[in-house]
């Protein structure tokens, strides 16, 4: 809506909470090595040899990479797995989104975890829960446009409207509209 995840976020499995996207580049490799390999398998040489890694077309470092891996007899999946290790990790861990970068206090694992045991749920609900999780979620605050209007203007029963920014935190807990439901949620 407003903003676009961070990229690697789009690739990730929904298990590492990223939207589990396949990433069309990647997986057009892990397809050309499958077929590498059958090219390799008809020379009958070693992957020592380097006049032959050097004349197969494609991708001959990933090609290595994977042989070396083990992942000759792999499936396409495991090839495409491997590959992908590549755009959602650097130096061993993930890549962080936006909000994992500003909230360094939260077990993202286990956030992750329980966003993937929530069961029952429609496809928009559990869009929604990731928004929230991910900070992505269009509130007035987050608008980035020429004179948008980020307060909140809700009103209250007196009639008054409220003036604050509207973020997460006041659209969810803090505002006085919602302040009532939202303690008797905390309560149960």
């Amino acid at each position: 809506e407003n903003e676009r995840p961070v990229r690697c976020l789009n690739f990730r499995s929904k298990i590492l909470g990223g939207l589990g996207l396949v990433n069309p580049i990647v997986k057009a490799k892990a397809l050309l090595i499958k077929n590498m390999y059958k090219d390799f398998l008809e020379y009958d040489c070693n992957i020592t040899d380097d006049w032959i890694v050097n004349s197969l077309y494609g991708y001959n470092e990933e090609f290595v990479k994977v042989y070396l891996e083990g992942l000759r007899n792999g499936t396409v999946k495991q090839v495409y797995d491997f590959l992908i290790q590549d755009v959602i990790y650097k130096n061993g861990s993930l890549i962080p989104s936006r909000n994992e970068k500003r909230a360094v206090n939260i077990k993202w694992s286990v956030a992750w975890k329980n966003l993937n045991l929530l069961k029952g749920l429609s496809s928009e609900e559990k869009c929604f829960a990731w928004k929230v999780s991910q900070d992505m979620l269009a509130v007035r605050s987050r608008i980035h446009r020429k004179n948008a209007e980020r307060r909140c203007l809700k009103v209250f029963e007196n009639g008054q409207i409220c003036l604050e920014i509207q973020d997460l935190e006041h659209l969810f807990s803090k505002c006085k509209v919602i302040e009532s439901i939202f303690g008797s949620l905390v309560n149960i």
